[in-house]
């Protein structure tokens, strides 16, 4: 579970306006297949290796508006296709960067 979370919460880190700095304009214009896989790599090993990230994705676990999204088949499938499109076009997705749990980790990450 906390690998699926950890997953969904580097997708949102890729899909913030402006795009990060790890992700680049790939992300941000919505071309999947020009994601660096290094730059999703050292994301996720920041995230991995960052205590207080990883207390923050432990919370999540619980939050009702994230559990619909990890028990949604279509929605997993736009996760593991890395389908930035359909991603940011999902409102609840969307829904995701007003939570204030993870507008901490992404400003833990930026």
């Amino acid at each position: 579970m906390k690998r699926l979370v950890t997953r969904m919460i580097l997708f949102l880190l890729l899909c913030l306006p402006g795009g990060p700095a790890l992700a680049g304009a790939a992300a941000v214009s919505g071309h999947t297949d020009s994601i660096n896989e290094e730059q999703i790599q050292k994301l996720q090993d920041r995230m991995l290796s960052d205590s207080q990230v990883m207390a923050l994705i432990a919370a999540l676990r619980d939050d009702p508006d994230l559990q619909v999204l990890l028990n949604d088949p279509s929605f997993m499938q736009a996760i593991s296709a890395r389908d930035i499109n359909t991603l940011t076009n999902d409102p609840r997705f969307m829904k995701l960067f007003s939570n204030p749990l993870i507008k901490k980790i992404i400003e833990r990450m930026e």
